[in-house]
């Protein structure tokens, strides 16, 4: 093998290896410790353990891993409209859908995580309006809550 062909292999290795470093900490920047002040912080019950966390005030939503202290978020929601309250309390992960149709309101919920059997999920959409009781996430939040979320899990929401 020539000596500009080694060269060329073993730069492509070494910016392989960094795009996965670099790949790894854009994934992980989003996280916020529990300890860190402002929308960084956990604002539901530390005494149970939840997976996720809805403030409704602060308009905010927070992942916490399983088995870890590593919390995604905050994230930006929308949440229920005047008339279309988003439920409060603890709840369950009753079930998940990829690609749910909701019939009630002729329209697409993908991503959704349903927490309670009335219909309410997490679920990709706009945030930029209130939802029928839903929690609406942007894209990669709504996949994440998707895909880390399991049947079963708890989650708190609050006022």
């Amino acid at each position: 093998m020539s000596p500009v062909r080694s060269l060329v292999r073993k730069g492509a290795a070494l910016l392989a290896a960094l795009l996965v470093s670099f790949a790894t900490v854009l994934v992980l920047t989003p996280a916020a410790s529990a300890a860190s002040g402002g929308y960084g912080s956990w604002p539901c019950s530390k005494t149970w353990a939840s997976r996720a966390c809805v403030d409704l005030s602060a308009k905010r939503a927070w992942l916490k891993y399983k088995g870890s202290s590593t919390i995604y978020g905050p994230v930006r929601i929308a949440s229920g409209k005047p008339g279309y309250r988003t439920p409060t309390g603890t709840f369950t992960v009753k079930y998940k859908r990829k690609n749910y149709w909701s019939q009630q309101y002729d329209g697409p919920m993908p991503y959704s995580v349903f927490f309670t059997w009335q219909g309410h999920a997490f679920h990709y959409g706009s945030v930029q309006s209130g939802s029928h009781g839903c929690v609406r996430l942007t894209k990669t939040p709504a996949r994440k809550f998707f895909f880390h979320l399991q049947v079963g899990d708890k989650i708190q929401i609050v006022p």
